[in-house]
């Protein structure tokens, strides 16, 4: 036992799983260590359809100095404000995932206001009350959601104050008083009306990540286990005095790969969107295509891993499919994300999967929702990893018949 202990060699899983464990805490803690969120540059669209109206003679719109104000408030960097003129073009951005919610000022927003503040003034019965559209992109994640739909009530809330504070004033100055109903008017003088888009059925906005997820892990997992069953069978092979190109076994494990990447996203397909019903927008055949490329080219990204770094390769591999995780923007937005995180969300290939997931199952696939950036970056991936296993493999093997051949040489 002595023996062991003080041979070098054998501490080494002690250093690297300890190692491991360092760089997981640098993945997990920067994310979770904040009660509230850094939030930056979050996009959410303001659309600003108010005619705007007249007072004395002179044309006022109280929609556009909303829109001013909101632009230039303290919270002006959190939130990046995307502008439309109307609603059909802000529900665009919306649904080319470009933005997790939008506020919209309605046609009749000046009038409506100056209507409120009149019938307040005069104590009127049935005073009704302003209108403002809130609408929040499901599809973004609960996590989303949630920022978003309290930044906009925040924002609502901030507005609806300010118009109470100033009727106020206007009430104090002629010295009016009002009905218990009317009160209640003036303490909140906007009706905020909510909607979510991008919803399907027996889905929270989390079942494009899952999905991703799962290929992330079959890639690495799989990729794994297929190189080292066919290794071991090469090498016995070898020792029987049989010879086996390299590429031959790298072909091998290739077939496999889309063997067993074909067979779990059937299961997934059908478990997902047959035995769970989740909604979805586009067709099960396009979705079943996407999840075997997307698998398949986790497959080849961790593959390069294991030629390359050998029975080491797992402790390189599960830190950075960890870090591919939560860089995805699927269970956090990465706006919110720590720096690092968002640099690495840029060069690993998680981000892309997730978006192209969630295109295909909230935006019928279309291109300009994430699909076209998903396919681009995905099919860079794949080739680059399949050049580079070849490439490995080459090597490996040229350096496997010279080390032979100096065998041979020297008995």
């Amino acid at each position: 036992m002595k023996r062991f202990l003080k041979t070098k060699s054998m501490w080494t899983p002690v250093w690297m799983v300890s190692a491991l464990m360092i760089i997981m805490a640098v993945i997990y803690i920067p994310i979770f260590s904040k009660a509230t969120p850094n939030v930056q540059n979050f996009p959410i669209v303001i659309i600003n359809e108010d005619e705007g109206g007249k007072v004395d003679g002179l044309k006022i719109d109280m929609g556009k100095l909303i829109s001013t104000n909101i632009a230039s408030s303290k919270d002006s960097t959190a939130i990046k404000w995307k502008t439309a003129s109307n609603k059909e073009a802000g529900l665009a951005i919306l649904e080319d995932n470009k933005a997790y919610a939008a506020l919209i000022i309605p046609k009749n927003y000046t009038k409506s206001m100056l209507q409120l503040q009149g019938q307040l003034l005069q104590n009127k019965k049935h005073t009704k009350q302003a209108e403002l559209e809130l609408i929040v992109n499901k599809a973004g994640g609960q996590f989303a959601s949630g920022i978003a739909q309290s930044s906009l009530q925040a924002v609502a809330t901030s507005i609806s104050k300010s118009v109470t504070e100033q009727i106020s004033g206007s009430l104090n100055s002629s010295k009016s008083t009002l009905s218990p109903e009317n009160a209640l008017v003036l303490a909140n003088p906007i009706q905020i009306n909510e909607k979510n888009i991008s919803v399907v059925k027996n889905d929270n906005g989390m079942t494009p990540f899952i999905l991703a997820l799962l290929c992330m892990i079959t890639g690495m997992m799989g990729s794994q286990m297929v190189n080292g069953y066919v290794d071991s069978m090469y090498t016995a092979l070898k020792t029987h005095g049989m010879k086996i190109k390299k590429h031959a076994v790298l072909n091998a494990e290739i077939i496999f790969g889309i063997c067993m990447t074909a067979l779990m996203s059937i299961l997934l397909v059908v478990c997902t969107f047959a035995v769970y019903n989740v909604g979805h927008t586009a067709n099960l055949l396009s979705i079943l295509g996407f999840l075997i490329f997307g698998s398949m080219t986790m497959f080849m990204f961790f593959q390069v891993f294991n030629l390359y770094f050998g029975r080491w390769s797992l402790l390189i591999a599960f830190p950075i499919n960890m870090m591919g995780i939560f860089a995805s923007g699927g269970p956090i937005p990465i706006n919110i994300l720590p720096s690092v995180h968002q640099f690495f969300s840029n060069i690993l290939p998680t981000h892309y999967l997730v978006d192209g997931m969630r295109s295909l199952i909230y935006y019928d696939g279309r291109m300009a929702s994430g699909m076209s950036s998903a396919l681009i970056t995905l099919s860079i991936f794949f080739v680059v990893s399949v050049v580079l296993c070849y490439i490995i493999s080459q090597v490996k093997f040229n350096k496997d018949n010279r080390n032979q051949s100096e065998v041979t040489t020297a008995e």
